[in-house]
């Protein structure tokens, strides 16, 4: 088999294995099927029982405070260089002070990605240039 060239590092701050309802499905079998294609490693909630394929490191916590959580970056970009992570995909806007930060001191590509459709005006005003700078 082709090595894949693309390492894609997600962070999914909420409860998605087992997938149970809609948009737990959802994300797990985007990313099912997003493994198929690159080299996946997800950063999710310590309550996430996965059984998928691709590395999922259960790393933050299930606490509201997860959001303000300054070490996270240290974790992820330590799994960054380990893993030779090209990608972030983030999948919460909660986490735009992080995806900052991970641009300023380490530099892979940058994706976000929510699957709550009332972000979706959100998305549009970074795009139209509300948050341009730093995504």
């Amino acid at each position: 088999m082709q090595e894949k060239k693309n390492h894609i590092l997600s962070l999914v701050p909420y409860k998605i294995f087992p997938a149970q309802m809609g948009g737990q499905k959802g994300i797990a079998l985007f990313y099912k099927y997003l493994s198929q294609h690159v080299s996946l490693r997800v950063i999710t909630t310590k309550n996430n029982q996965s059984q998928e394929p691709y590395p999922v490191f259960n790393i933050i916590s299930n606490a509201s405070s997860r959001y303000i959580n300054p070490f996270l970056f240290f974790k992820i970009k330590r799994i960054s260089y380990q893993n030779q992570i090209t990608h972030l995909l983030f999948e919460h806007p909660y986490f735009a002070w992080l995806l900052f930060l991970c641009k300023i001191f380490f530099k892979p590509k940058k994706s976000f990605c929510t699957h709550t459709i009332s972000k979706v005006n959100d998305l549009k005003v970074l795009e139209n240039g509300g948050g341009k700078s730093f995504l």
